[in-house]
C-alpha cells in the first residue's frame, strides 16, 4: 500500500458563481461581470486589508475586534478564535 504525500483536495471553498452589475460611466448599459467567495483559515489573515475583503459586516468586525485584542491578526489567532 502506498502512502499520499500530500494533501487529496485543495483547501479552498468557493461559493456558488455569482453576478453582479457594475453601471458604466456615460453609457446605459451596465457591465455584468461573475464572482465568487473563498473562504481561507482565519489564521491566514494577518493584516487590515486581508480583515476588509471579509464579505460579512458581522464576521468582519468580530475579526478586527479580536485581532485589536491580541495585537495582530495570522498566528495569534491560534485558539484564541473571534466570535460573534
Amino acid at each position: 500500500m502506498r502512502k499520499l504525500a500530500g494533501p487529496l483536495h485543495e483547501e479552498t471553498f468557493y461559493s456558488r458563481p455569482g453576478r453582479r452589475r457594475w453601471a458604466r460611466i456615460r453609457r446605459a448599459n451596465p457591465i455584468k461581470k461573475e464572482f465568487v467567495h473563498y473562504r481561507v483559515p482565519v489564521t491566514s489573515l494577518a493584516s487590515a486589508k486581508d480583515f476588509e475583503s471579509i464579505v460579512d459586516s458581522h464576521v468582519r468586525a468580530a475579526v478586527k475586534e479580536k485581532a485589536a485584542q491580541l495585537g495582530g491578526g495570522g498566528n495569534k489567532f491560534e485558539k484564541n478564535w473571534p466570535r460573534w
